[in-house]
């Protein structure tokens, strides 16, 4: 209590001081007194400067506090290296939310050839995109297929799709058919939404009301929200026992995904170091989290700082 009067009484005998030494800018006369700060002289003025009024002229102006701007100063550059450090090591902690291992894109192309479907995978999402300047429908086709046939999900839907759309690849409705329900009975909700669409719409397939409300349900419930809106419009062509019985198909189809399909959220992907272009729908990119062990190491990391550093 007493160091705290103290350091008041200097205070102002610091202002009577400058008041004694200082003289208004515009008359010059000596006697000023303080003013008290308004809200519109700005966030940094009420800060760092003092405010002064002229008992002559009136006049109000104001004065940089040099101690406050050290003070303000000194705290900026003690949390400077901390905010760093705490920035490099959030940084260089970023993991991703399940296995993923960045490769290089010779690397992938090796793993490729050799029969790897995700780097098959990987090759055709190359080619399908306009990133670095190269786009062939034909060559992403062809690693599509290989992958396809390798039980990689993805590319069967991807395959599929292209054989649909007659895109790198003679239109073929039989065989694509084949590949979209192939993937779509593994769980890939857009082959679920498409099947849904072909058998609404009578496309390769005779059209069946029934099938199309059970592939627009079981992709409505991983989340599509155009199966979803083509469910409820559906749903009101059937029976209430074709309702049931669909239903209980599409949950022992549910139940049955095959257990190499992971939604995308935490599927284990190979990365390309050079990113597949940004018009591919389906580019697998690392989900950003943090890594636990990081969190752990941060704070002894902080305090080895401060003690090499501050005290």
């Amino acid at each position: 209590m007493q160091n705290s009067d103290q350091s008041k009484e200097n205070n102002k005998n610091l202002d009577e001081l400058f008041i004694a030494t200082r003289s208004c800018p515009r008359c010059g006369d000596r006697k000023i007194r303080r003013s008290s700060k308004k809200i519109k002289d700005g966030l940094l003025n009420i800060l760092f400067c003092k405010f002064y009024r002229c008992h002559e002229c009136r006049y109000r102006f104001r004065v940089m506090n040099p101690i406050r701007m050290v003070f303000f100063t000194g705290i900026i550059l003690l949390w400077m290296p901390i905010l760093g450090a705490l920035w490099m090591n959030f940084n260089q902690g970023t993991d991703v939310a399940g296995p993923v291992e960045s490769i290089s894109n010779d690397q992938i192309e090796i793993l490729a050839e050799k029969g790897d479907p995700e780097a098959e995978l990987q090759m055709g999402l190359r080619n399908t995109s306009f990133a670095r300047g190269v786009k062939n429908d034909r060559i992403a086709v062809q690693w599509f297929e290989k992958a396809a046939r390798h039980n990689q999900v993805e590319a069967q839907y991807r395959y599929g799709l292209a054989l649909l759309e007659g895109k790198g690849v003679v239109q073929d409705y039989k065989t694509a058919f084949y590949w979209l329900e192939k993937s779509a009975q593994q769980g890939h909700a857009e082959a679920q939404a498409t099947l849904g669409e072909m058998y609404h719409s009578g496309i390769a397939i005779n059209g069946n009301i029934e099938r199309a409300y059970l592939w627009f349900n079981l992709a409505a419930a991983q989340g599509v929200e155009s199966a979803a809106s083509a469910r409820d419009l559906v749903v009101r062509q059937l029976t209430s026992s074709q309702i049931a019985a669909m239903q209980e198909e599409a949950i022992r189809i549910s139940r049955g995904y095959h257990s190499s399909y992971v939604p995308e959220q935490s599927k284990s992907v190979i990365i390309e170091a050079d990113p597949v272009g940004e018009d591919s729908a389906y580019k697998d990119e690392p989900i950003p989290g943090v890594n636990k062990q990081t969190a752990k190491s941060l704070f002894p990391k902080l305090k080895d700082w401060l003690k090499n550093n501050l005290l």
